[in-house]
């Protein structure tokens, strides 16, 4: 004699199995590379476009690099078109920061 499930039991099958294809789905390998010793952004930047340079075109495994660095602002090409960038790259400098333009 075949049992029937309930509607409970049933539901909860469904659930299982669309969580478990979810799970499947989002699971990712990150390649993490954490760079001890870097004390400038300069530096940081160096070694950042460095591995971006190796991995392009190589992997479609995302990549995570952690560095730390003394204070600077790092901006993008786009953000120093914005108005007032001048003006506020030259407040930073007064402060002791360096403004690097990051090229990723």
């Amino acid at each position: 004699m075949a049992s029937k499930m309930s509607d409970a039991q049933e539901n909860r099958t469904e659930h299982e199995r669309s969580t478990s294809q979810a799970s499947v789905s989002m699971k990712r390998c990150w390649h993490v590379v954490c760079v001890p010793g870097i004390y400038s952004a300069e530096s940081g930047l160096a070694r950042q476009q460095s591995l971006a340079d190796k991995l392009t075109g190589q992997s479609t495994t995302p990549a995570l690099q952690l560095w730390c660095c003394h204070p600077a602002l790092l901006v993008t090409r786009s953000e120093t078109r914005l108005p007032h960038f001048d003006g506020a790259v030259a407040e930073m400098q007064a402060e002791g920061w360096p403004v690097l333009l990051c090229k990723n």
